[in-house]
């Protein structure tokens, strides 16, 4: 007897109403009847099925989701463990208020800690000089990608397309608040008119931030893909999970990275995953969403809802979360 498997990297996820199949490797997203889910998921697929059930069996095989086999044991499921070596892998530097003695030692204490990635936040312009400073640090240490958000001065762009053509470590540089039509022809440079001037901006859940791919599915399945293994430190030099979040850990005037890091109270938060989030642990889209704790629909439930999501997994909806009217006193609760 013959059986239809999908591929290993094409993983099913049982939403309230409906599912989908995450195709990692490909990086798409496919959304499926739960009764067809639910006949995958059995591990009893065969091809002698009725035409209902025929119709997405031949969608799988054209859309490279799976194969069929007469020994479907053979093929062992993607293992969803996760695992990472950094002991901070991410974090977020709000830079307006920080001179180039905090900057650097940030980067430092970073370092030590094996940070891989670092966001750096400018709701003001971007300072050009400082920033050449500190990148011969970033050079030298564990960071391997930056990203940098600075308000947009026209003044600022020949300058700021020379740290790219210097180095390779800077990933991208957004330029926010932007009143003009520009034209862009530099793929790392992106422009908009959204204006960024406080970390309230923050949090939003959009099916444009989907990530379909193994590290963000698996990592998904454990932990929170927002903030596990993340610091932040605000304009104020606070040191936080993030720069949104009321909760602080220390000052860097007086505290160190690594002892925030060792507060077992600060890593509460890395393992709030989506299957634990009221609402999200019924959506199809959970293991490829990002999430929010500082903005979420309940305030003393850490397990609430994110407030900046507008989709509804009980009616399949997608709506502008601030157009709830009910959210009126928590959009004002927040200061959005």
């Amino acid at each position: 007897m013959k059986y239809f498997k999908l591929f290993a990297t094409c993983i099913i996820v049982k939403g309230f109403k409906r599912s989908s199949i995450s195709d990692l490797e490909r990086n798409k997203n496919y959304i499926i009847p739960n009764f067809v889910a639910d006949f995958l998921l059995r591990g009893n697929a065969t091809i002698d099925v009725d035409d209902n059930l025929k119709q997405w069996i031949d969608l799988f095989v054209k859309e490279e989701l799976g194969f069929f086999t007469k020994y479907p044991d053979y093929y062992p499921n993607l293992s969803l463990e996760w695992d990472s070596p950094e002991t901070i892998n991410n974090a977020i530097i709000e830079a307006d208020n920080l001179n180039e003695t905090a900057l650097i030692d940030l980067i430092n204490q970073l370092n030590d800690l094996n940070c891989r990635y670092i966001e750096f936040r400018f709701y003001s312009n971007i300072n050009i000089s400082l920033f050449e400073q500190i990148l011969i640090d970033l050079h030298k240490g564990s960071v391997s990608g930056i990203v940098i958000y600075a308000k947009y001065d026209s003044n600022d762009m020949e300058c700021i397309q020379g740290l790219l053509a210097k180095s390779n470590i800077i990933l991208s540089v957004v330029l926010h608040s932007c009143n003009e039509e520009i034209i862009n022809d530099n793929p790392r440079i992106y422009i908009t008119n959204q204006i960024i001037n406080a970390s309230v901006h923050c949090g939003q859940i959009s099916q444009d931030y989907f990530s379909i791919n193994i590290k963000t599915f698996t990592e998904s399945n454990h932990f929170n893909t927002c903030l596990n293994k993340k610091i932040a430190i605000d304009n104020d030099g606070n040191i936080k999970n993030c720069p949104s979040m009321k909760e602080s850990y220390g000052n860097i005037k007086d505290t160190k990275l690594i002892d925030v890091v060792d507060n077992s109270c600060f890593k509460d938060y890395w393992i709030i995953k989506k299957d634990v989030i009221d609402v999200c642990k019924n959506c199809e889209f959970r293991h490829i969403c990002t999430d929010c704790r500082a903005y979420i629909e309940e305030p003393n439930n850490k397990f609430s809802k994110p407030l900046k999501c507008g989709y509804n997994p009980y009616t399949n909806k997608w709506s502008e979360w601030n157009s709830d009217h009910s959210k009126k006193m928590l959009i004002e609760y927040y200061g959005l």
